[in-house]
């Protein structure tokens, strides 16, 4: 930007997917195809992570996370590893796969290993755990939204290493008649929207005290709810 001149570098194939800078922003992580041929039987299998160093040749780049460098994790040929980098928990970097379940899975390992060759992935969460949608990390908590036990979905919290879903805090019990649909954090309070098959209802949970209050808005309707940093209140 500040040269405006465009990088020499280009990345193929690789038409979808989300990249992650790294904190020092002198790389990202990237979604990458066997081939870039819609029509091919390979479109969507095989896929992988890459992390790209700018400067540096493509050809070179890593093998983020993927079946072919992870064996062990019996990544299915057709769940999409997905990988990032948060500001907000930086001792660790964190891997979805993704498929046409709604129920999240996801590896963690630690950001000592960002620019291993082999990293130590372990389970975050995985399908049976029931979590979807929402989920928020802050430093080494975890809150997330899962159906387990809870057909309206509930709010539970865990913490980072070794998370155990099983017997997590429950931050917000379902409603009996209201969904929990998404949560957003702020630096010092957890939002939580919920539906009421009409309506929407904000709730705002307080980390320091632990206590939800609702938050009264003018008119009733379905409301958008974001935070531009986490680390504010705005």
């Amino acid at each position: 930007v500040d040269t405006k001149t465009f990088s020499s570098e280009s990345i193929y194939p690789s038409w979808f997917g989300p990249i992650s800078w790294t904190l020092d922003n002198k790389a990202f992580t990237y979604f990458s195809q066997k081939t870039g041929d819609s029509k091919s039987h390979d479109f969507e299998l095989n896929t992988k992570t890459k992390l790209h160093v700018l400067g540096q040749d493509v050809s070179k780049d890593m093998d983020f996370i993927s079946n072919e460098s992870y064996p062990a994790l019996n990544i299915a040929s057709n769940e999409l590893p997905f990988s990032w980098i948060d500001k907000y928990s930086t001792d660790y970097i964190f891997a979805d796969l993704a498929n046409v379940r709604n129920e999240m899975f996801t590896y963690y390992a630690p950001a000592s290993q960002l620019m291993s060759d082999k990293k130590d992935w372990k389970i975050l969460c995985r399908p049976e755990d029931g979590i979807v949608r929402g989920r928020v990390i802050i430093g080494n908590d975890l809150y997330a939204i899962t159906h387990k036990n809870a057909k309206n979905f509930k709010l539970i919290h865990a913490t980072l290493p070794n998370p155990d879903w099983n017997n997590a805090e429950v931050v917000a019990a379902e409603k009996p008649n209201q969904t929990l649909e998404y949560i957003e954090p702020t630096k010092d309070y957890l939002f939580l929207v919920y539906s009421d098959g009409v309506n929407n209802h904000l709730y705002k949970y307080n980390f320091k005290t632990k206590q939800t209050n609702e938050v009264k808005l003018p008119y009733s309707g379905s409301i958008s709810f974001f935070t531009l940093d986490k680390k504010t209140n705005s």
